[in-house]
């Protein structure tokens, strides 16, 4: 875990500083709506590089610091549990690098941003600097809650207390770079420009101001290598061939659609609400709901707010659930029921195992991912607007749904509260008929965006 918060560390100058090379294809595609005020970056060039070389130097001793701690794994398993977390105070990343691309890709970025850009981005910096800040602190606050720990091997409290110092320092003089009016890099008689974009990558949003109306959040667009890699322990054949899709932007909800919600439209439609099985309603997932059922609330939900609602596709869903990971999970490679309601007397890879609840839980259960979206994995399965077909072979590259082709079954993601934690991940596929009404199915709305990021 303190590996990969190395990782982040290594991201931090390029995030803060965002230097762009204009002319790389790769940002082009990455980057539509991020620029913003941008300034000739060519004079603060010895600047940053004495910024990259601190930055080597705090990597350095990250590593050092994940090195020892390796070599007492077991000994330090509450200080990894607690790094786990720190890692994804990382996220979500800025638009411009929150596509699904290799750990390799986006270092290859870092370097462009750093080395061989010609153009300083100011946009976005004030907030992307107090999610370090908040990295930093909880990176700080899990060493102090393992102090004693630490301290029972010879040094290792001070080589974690001076990563952690060196990693401070350094996004402060960042700071003071980009910000200072005397040594920042950022014109001070320029303000950053104010987006026009009523629906920036990002925001929550209700397009109704009333609790029946579901929590939006929009996703912004990239690319993404959908399917799960060959190696993929568990791996099924139909989540191959694995292959790279574009998705614009959306906007997909925060949550699956909870009872209350759809008992809403149910009463002002008059149709009979689906039976909770004795678990509540309220901010429980709506279960017992089929595809058709979906299909007319999301023709429903449109009317009354005058946008186009519908369910995702199923590329929409897995971009959105992976949030720019590679992993199983969009967390990692492991899972424990501390991360998701699923049957707890199976395990996946190295994981243990843990609680089996035997129904669903309220929506915002658990962490969200970077994208702000909750229990993508497991306590219920959601329904897409695809076909189902048992391979990628002829699927849309363009993130649309796949609507021909297929024997009338719809697809389902997710995984659920009864099932296999292998299910989960994040590649998973699975089906049923449209008309199927069952406890472990309930779904999600998206919101198609205009370009611009207006209703269409």
């Amino acid at each position: 875990e303190l590996g990969q918060l190395a990782d982040g560390l290594e991201l931090l100058l390029g995030r803060l500083t965002a230097v762009v090379d204009s002319s790389d294809a790769d940002w082009r595609n990455l980057a539509p709506d991020s620029l913003g005020v941008v300034v000739d970056a060519a004079p603060h060039s010895e600047a940053l590089d004495g910024l990259r070389s601190r930055l080597d130097v705090s990597i350095a001793k990250m590593t050092a610091l994940e090195e020892r701690l390796a070599a007492i794994d077991e000994e330090i398993a509450a200080l990894r549990a607690a790094g786990d977390a720190v890692i994804w105070q990382f996220s979500p990343l800025p638009p411009f690098i929150s596509v699904a691309v290799s750990t390799a890709k986006i270092k290859e970025l870092v370097e462009k941003m750093l080395l061989s850009g010609e153009r300083l981005s100011g946009d976005r910096l004030g907030a992307v600097s107090g999610e370090v800040k908040l990295a930093l602190d909880a990176y700080g606050n899990a060493v102090e809650e393992n102090r004693e720990a630490l301290l029972e091997h010879d040094g290792l409290y001070e080589e974690a207390t001076s990563a952690l110092s060196d990693a401070r320092q350094l996004a402060g003089d960042v700071n003071e770079f980009l910000f200072d009016p005397d040594n920042g890099a950022l014109p001070q008689n320029i303000a950053p420009a104010q987006s026009q974009d009523p629906f920036p990558p990002g925001k929550v949003f209700r397009d109704v101001e009333a609790p029946w109306c579901p929590e939006m959040v929009v996703i912004p667009g990239g690319r993404f290598l959908m399917g799960a890699p060959e190696d993929e322990p568990e791996r099924y054949n139909d989540e191959g061939p694995q292959h790279e899709v574009t998705v614009p932007r959306f906007a997909l909800g925060t949550c699956a659609v909870t009872f209350a919600e759809y008992d809403h439209f149910c009463e002002a439609t008059r149709r009979d609400k689906p039976v909770d099985q004795d678990w509540g309603r309220a901010d429980q997932p709506v279960i017992n709901v089929s595809w058709r059922d979906a299909q007319a609330y999301c023709r429903w939900l449109s009317g009354e707010t005058g946008q186009r609602y519908r369910l995702p596709s199923e590329a929409e869903w897995e971009y959105a659930c992976r949030a720019g990971t590679e992993t199983p999970f969009w967390w990692g490679a492991e899972i424990s029921t501390d991360d998701a309601n699923y049957d707890g007397t199976r395990t996946y890879g190295n994981g243990k195992k843990g609680e089996t609840r035997e129904q669903t839980l309220p929506v915002r259960s658990f962490r969200p991912n970077s994208f702000d979206l909750w229990q993508m994995h497991g306590n219920v399965e959601e329904w897409c607007e695809d076909e189902w077909h048992d391979s990628y072979d002829g699927v849309p590259s363009d993130g649309s749904a796949w609507v021909t082709g297929g024997d009338g079954r719809k697809v389902l993601r997710g995984g659920s509260w009864i099932d296999n934690p292998r299910i989960l991940r994040s590649a998973v596929r699975n089906y049923r008929s449209p008309g199927d009404r069952i406890v472990i199915v309930g779904f999600r709305v998206a919101r198609t965006l205009t370009p611009q990021g207006h209703g269409s």
